[in-house]
């Protein structure tokens, strides 16, 4: 129960510094990129794009670029602010709505 509690908590966390986020591209328009089944990742162009960097929100990798990223140069390929955390991502429609949910956060290691 406690971890349940703990990953609604990291949850909340994140939706509240990506709707601090103005005028920039967020985790909802990952929604839009996967609604075309040819999108791959803006790094290696070969799996669907499945995470987002926090706190700017963007995305567009997958989630081993993400990652790699993450780990090597720290900052986000778009706009070069410095990540905190990466959110893997699972992306689902159907008919009335579409859902993103987190399936994990990382912490950048210190």
């Amino acid at each position: 129960m406690d971890k349940q509690i703990e990953k609604n908590e990291i949850e909340l966390t994140i939706q509240e510094e990506v709707k601090k986020t103005e005028n920039k591209p967020t985790i909802d328009s990952l929604a839009d990129l996967e609604k075309n089944e040819n999108t791959k990742c803006v790094i290696c162009f070969d799996s669907q794009p499945d995470a987002a960097y926090l706190p700017c929100g963007h995305g567009g990798a997958c989630y081993a670029c993400a990652k790699e990223i993450l780990k090597t140069k720290g900052e986000c390929h778009l706009c070069r602010c410095q990540i905190r955390r990466l959110a893997k991502l699972e992306i689902t429609e159907n008919t009335t709505s579409e859902h993103i949910k987190i399936i994990s956060v990382l912490k950048k290691p210190q």
